[in-house]
């Protein structure tokens, strides 16, 4: 088995349009680790500087996104026993999952908290207008399975 940490994710210019929805496209820049070189905190929390397996061309760690637009309040979704919310597709394209109602009732929260609080960084940032954008990507973007499908290259 091979173990991995994520060094950078960084978004691309394109996105992907495809018969999947799809909320965006980035560049995971990763480097093999030593199995002795892992650290529990690292396994756990996920995001940069987290690890991650792959057996069988599927992700078996966890995984989280800090500091995207599209999931800077996105509470992300725990890997599935079998490893099957992480895939690799092929040497390049990585496959992740959110779970739409973990989702959802996040960013939920969190426009109920912006609609309340007067705060110079909200109006900076128009923070309550990309909370309202991305629950209506959100929405478009839940299959059948209720399981938010995110590509990333």
């Amino acid at each position: 088995m091979s173990y991995y940490i994520i060094k950078s994710i960084k978004k691309s210019e394109k996105y992907i349009i495809s018969n999947s929805q799809v909320l965006g496209n980035y560049d995971i820049d990763t480097n093999l680790i030593a199995e002795e070189d892992i650290s529990k905190t690292q396994e756990i929390y996920g995001g940069l500087n987290s690890i991650f397996t792959i057996r069988d061309d599927k992700f078996r760690g966890d995984y989280g996104f800090y500091n995207l637009s599209e999931f800077d309040f996105v509470e992300r979704a725990a890997s599935h026993s079998t490893g099957d919310f992480m895939k690799l597709i092929n040497e390049k394209n990585i496959q992740l999952a959110f779970c739409p109602k973990k989702v959802l009732t996040t960013i939920e929260k969190l426009m109920g908290v912006i609609d309340n609080v007067e705060n110079e960084y909200i109006k900076e940032y128009n923070e309550k207008e990309s909370l309202k954008n991305l629950i209506k990507l959100t929405k478009e973007s839940v299959d059948n399975d209720e399981v938010l499908w995110c590509y990333y290259e």
